[in-house]
């Protein structure tokens, strides 16, 4: 499936309408199980994994709540996460980045995965105006992947891991780079120059989407 947050001119909740993108032109939108409306993202993380199912189903009934794509605007897939890591995890993109300072890929980049927390409270929808720094004159961008958790966990088997995530999005992590890089002269951050927005979106794809290109664990 392909999940939406939207909103349609009576929308007034913060986090949008759960929706289900079905041919790329039409929202079919979620209901709450327990028939108190609209079901939001949030609802639908804190029920995963059974939330797939009720998804699932909405595009099947009978007469769904469907809104044409064009009339509907989309909000990030999870407009409020409750944390949000970005992490250091090409090997590629790390070996580059510190070849241009002259530098190899630390040893222990090989033994831990390494990320920094970033803004949660900070999500900016597709298509939405980004709200960067005035004082920035390198604003900058990176294409990345999300993966959106719906079930916690800690120490987990690499074989068992997958079992926690509801799917993947895209990411457009904005920077100062400015800032940024004096920022990180004092060794510490990265924090003004990245802090300000990140994009998600347009839709979270679940698993069962990506199931032919999927790589068995290990390979």
């Amino acid at each position: 499936m392909r999940l939406v947050s939207f909103r349609t001119a009576e929308t007034d909740l913060p986090d949008g309408r759960l929706g289900v993108l079905v041919d790329e032109q039409q929202v079919v939108e979620v209901p709450s199980p327990e028939g108190r409306g609209a079901w939001t993202m949030r609802e639908f993380l804190a029920a995963f994994p059974d939330s797939v199912a009720v998804a699932a189903r909405a595009t099947r009934d009978d007469t769904p709540a469907a809104h044409p794509l064009a009339e509907v605007v989309l909000l990030a897939p999870v407009p409020q996460p409750t944390s949000l890591r970005d992490f250091y995890a090409f090997e590629s993109h790390v070996r580059r980045a510190r070849a241009k300072r002259g530098l190899e890929v630390p040893a222990e980049w090989y033994q831990f995965p390494v990320f920094y927390f970033s803004n949660h409270t900070a999500i900016v929808g597709p298509e939405a105006a980004v709200p960067y720094p005035a004082a920035t004159r390198e604003l900058d961008y990176e294409l990345e992947v999300a993966c959106v958790i719906g079930r916690g966990g800690r120490d987990l088997a690499p074989e068992s891991a997958e079992a926690h995530i509801v799917g993947f999005t895209i990411m457009n992590d904005w920077s100062a780079r400015d800032l940024q890089r004096a920022e990180m002269q004092v060794g510490l951050g990265p924090a003004k120059g990245k802090d300000f927005a990140t994009t998600l979106g347009p839709w979270l794809v679940t698993l069962d989407e990506l199931a032919e290109r999927r790589v068995a664990p290990g390979r």
